[in-house]
């Protein structure tokens, strides 16, 4: 079985799936980090530069994955952007295709958009309680300003509820966490069965 999980940033999805892949000896795929992988390749690089140029770039004239990030986020319709979301997307599907096997549990926030939502997995969708706390722990995590969290969210997707198996209310509290997830294996098991 392959499990997707799902959610807005910082709604504790990848904290859900990393407890959830553990307590059911499943492989953990985190696709945003699969997606950093990608910068790693020269001509994704070559390309970043020749579309946004030196803006991408820290003080120090180094790579930097925010300002990318802010460009793409704010510009998420213009042609240079879909053109190097096109590029980056090639890469990503022939290391996720590798990735996603039997036995996993995949975290990423665009899994309804992609080819692999149409796979038989059990798909679960993790929302905040309080828009508030999953706000405040994302600019937290991330190290980032409440603006650029706005950008990443309206650049984010809508989630149709009927599409998941299962819907989880997120109170980040770690009772809860274990409950939801102690929930989930009852269910993989008895439909093992």
């Amino acid at each position: 079985m392959i499990i997707y999980v799902t959610g807005k940033s910082g709604s504790g999805k990848s904290t859900f799936s990393k407890q959830l892949a553990k307590e059911i000896n499943y492989k953990y795929i985190d696709v945003d980090k699969i997606g950093h992988k990608v910068y790693e390749y020269p001509d994704i690089m070559q390309k970043a530069y020749q579309l946004f140029g030196n803006a991408i770039n820290d003080e120090n004239g180094k790579f930097n994955r925010k300002k990318l990030g802010q460009i793409v986020f704010s510009e998420r319709h213009s042609d240079r952007v879909k053109e190097f979301s096109d590029l980056t997307w090639e890469y990503m599907k022939k290391l996720l295709d590798y990735e996603i096997v039997e036995n996993c549990v995949v975290d990423w926030i665009l899994l309804p958009h992609t080819k692999y939502w149409s796979n038989n997995a059990l798909k679960i969708l993790i929302k905040p309680q309080d828009e508030t706390t999953r706000l405040k722990k994302l600019i937290a995590r991330d190290n980032i300003t409440i603006e650029y969290v706005k950008l990443r969210d309206k650049a984010s997707i809508e989630y149709n509820e009927t599409e998941f198996d299962f819907v989880i209310i997120n109170d980040y509290n770690s009772l809860t966490l274990k409950e939801n997830i102690a929930n989930i294996y009852n269910n993989i098991k008895k439909n093992r069965i």
